[in-house]
C-alpha cells in the first residue's frame, strides 16, 4: 500500500487481500502495478505471500502454481523471512520463468497425490 500512495488516480482500496475471502485464489493480494500506474495505466497484479527460513524455502501449491501460469508478468512471488526484516524480502516477478524454470531454485517434489484408479486395469 505504501508503494501506490503517490498515485491518487488509482482507485479506493486498490490493495484487496483476497485470501481471506477466496483461499483458493492462487494468490493472496490483488494491487497495481507502481510502474504503469507512473503513466496512468492501471494494470492489476497479484501477490503470493510465503514466509520464508533463510534458505528461502517455501511450500507453492498446484492452485498458486496454475495462478501464475495464468497471471505469467502480473504474478508476483513475496519471500518474507521469518524475521519479517525489509532487507532480506525478495519479489519475484513471473515465477513461471523466474523460479520454475530457473537453475537458480531448486523444485523438490514432496508429497504426491495418489488415488485409486477405478479405470485401471486388476
Amino acid at each position: 500500500m505504501k508503494k501506490l500512495l503517490n498515485y491518487p488516480k488509482l482507485p479506493q482500496n486498490c490493495v484487496q487481500q483476497v485470501s481471506d475471502d477466496f483461499v483458493n485464489a492462487g494468490y493472496d493480494i490483488e494491487s497495481f502495478d507502481k510502474e504503469a500506474a507512473t503513466y496512468n495505466k492501471y494494470k492489476k497484479i497479484y501477490i503470493e505471500v510465503k514466509c520464508v527460513n533463510s534458505n528461502y524455502l517455501f511450500y507453492w501449491s498446484r492452485n498458486e502454481i496454475d495462478a501464475a501460469k495464468k497471471y505469467r508478468s502480473n504474478y508476483f512471488l513475496y519471500l518474507v523471512p521469518s524475521t519479517f526484516e525489509d532487507e532480506g524480502l525478495k519479489i519475484i516477478q513471473d515465477p513461471v520463468i523466474n523460479v520454475l524454470n530457473n537453475d537458480f531454485w531448486l523444485c523438490e517434489t514432496e508429497q504426491l497425490k495418489i488415488r485409486e484408479n477405478y479405470f485401471g486395469n486388476k
